[in-house]
């Protein structure tokens, strides 16, 4: 969850009750997309897997 009104809502400190600050908040949203490369690399190959195991096309000339 990276929407502020939200993260509002629950993010608190556990022992003083202080909601999450902006400053936080904010470097969390621009850090959002970071590694996004790669979490797009590692869905593909595992899709790739999973057709080759479970689709009735292998990916190979066998």
């Amino acid at each position: 969850v990276y929407e502020p009104r939200v993260v509002k809502l629950f993010a608190r400190h556990y022992q003083t009750g202080q909601t999450i600050p902006d400053e936080l908040l904010q470097r969390l949203h621009l850090a959002q997309n970071c590694f996004q490369a790669h979490r797009t690399q590692v869905q593909v190959a595992c899709a790739m897997f999973d057709h080759e195991f479970h689709g009735p096309y292998p990916l190979t000339q066998s």
